[in-house]
């Protein structure tokens, strides 16, 4: 433990049903051993309704389960490390509504706080709406933690985000971009307060195979080669009728997908060529992925994804595969290694190329060398360096 004052970072996620690979969740638990870390699930911008969100009654589900954990402190591993989901009016439609639902959710963390014995924190702000809450709670170092443009979600009222976003990012003494593109758009919230902070790999997990390794027993039994995702399967993301093509275009290989899916996608996993594991832990995704032929990433293009950074792409180069994706400004830096597509007819046609190139043990550790210094833990040593700094 260090001298550095505890943490109390706003969440755009829900710990208890996202992917443990979220930046936000890589980050806070390796802070944690450094001080204390209160991770406040998201307290969201919208509310999932029924003929506009996808899969609305699952989402509105989890986060009933998420209401009822309470306060955890789950992972023994990070014994400083806490997560909360607070209580909730999930509706931030009119006026009156948003200040109940603010002053709710800042009286649950001021007692958790208390509780925990945090006083004058750092507070991480990933999630707009934290901007009505964060300066309450009189941190003595407000840091916005800028993984998307989030005002860009098709879901939500745009211009009501976009004057959080405005506000939060102004007012606080750092900002972490992911993407350099974002980092440039708003250089006048930020006012030079703003640094490019990129995603980090668990390099443990996310290596090459090696030469001797055997075939898991769950891909023993199907076709080869294998075409393979993992990540969340949102709608609001991932291109699902593109990665129905590649099923139908492909009909010789396997279609190998791992993750939650928020929206229906039985129409594609009955197809008699795709595999659906669900989501899995991180392991298990390592030690299936490093088996894929190709590894792809089916994201549509829109303002969402113009301003994000995947981390599946250095997941991916970790574990030394080819790459086929769609256009996102952040990844250019590696289009020498990874075949880039800008629509689907052109992602079809990348794909054939990349089943075409079989990977040598040199190619992938070659591959696996462009990430190999962006591990998390060197990514948290490059925020505590900074905040020692701000402090």
């Amino acid at each position: 433990m260090s001298d550095l004052p505890p943490i109390i970072n706003f969440a755009a996620v829900d710990f208890w049903y996202h992917n443990r690979s979220h930046s936000e969740i890589q980050i806070t638990t390796r802070l944690s051993l450094s001080t204390r870390v209160l991770f406040i699930n998201s307290i969201g911008m919208r509310a999932p309704i029924p003929g506009r969100s996808s899969n609305s009654g699952f989402r509105i589900w989890r986060k009933i389960k998420s209401l009822f954990k309470g306060l955890r402190k789950p992972l023994d591993e990070y014994p400083n490390f806490y997560v909360f989901t607070p209580v909730l009016i999930p509706a931030y439609s009119t006026p009156a509504i948003r200040k109940i639902n603010y002053k709710l959710i800042y009286l649950q963390v001021k007692i958790v706080a208390a509780f925990l014995k945090i006083k004058r924190p750092i507070i991480f702000e990933t999630i707009p709406t934290a901007n009505e809450i964060a300066p309450r709670l009189k941190p003595i170092l407000e840091v916005v933690n800028r993984v998307d443009k989030m005002s860009a979600f098709s879901e939500t009222d745009s211009k009501y985000i976009e004057t959080l976003e405005k506000s939060q990012i102004s007012r606080a003494q750092r900002t972490y971009y992911t993407s350099q593109l974002l980092l440039k758009d708003e250089a006048n919230w930020h006012n030079g307060k703003g640094i490019f902070l990129d995603h980090g790999i668990d390099l443990d997990l996310f290596k090459p195979k090696s030469s001797s390794a055997t075939i898991p027993d769950e891909l023993a039994d199907i076709t080869t080669p294998i075409i393979g995702f993992f990540g969340g399967i949102d709608d609001y993301v991932i291109d699902i009728e593109l990665l129905e093509q590649l099923a139908d275009e492909f009909s010789d290989c396997t279609l190998v997908l791992i993750g939650q899916a928020t929206c229906d996608i039985s129409s594609l996993t009955s197809k008699p060529n795709v595999i659906y594991f669900g989501m899995s832990t991180l392991a298990f995704v390592a030690r299936i992925g490093a088996f894929f032929d190709v590894a792809i990433l089916p994201r549509k293009n829109d303002e969402w994804t113009k301003y994000t950074n995947p981390i599946k792409i250095k997941e991916y180069l970790g574990l030394g595969l080819e790459i086929v994706s769609m256009e996102i400004p952040e990844i250019q830096k590696y289009s020498k290694d990874i075949r880039i597509a800008n629509d689907r007819d052109s992602f079809i046609s990348q794909t054939k190329l990349a089943l075409q190139s079989k990977s040598s043990i040199n190619r992938r550790n070659e591959l696996h060398k462009l990430v190999a210094q962006d591990s998390w833990d060197n990514r948290v040593k490059d925020i505590l360096s900074d905040l020692e700094g701000l402090l």
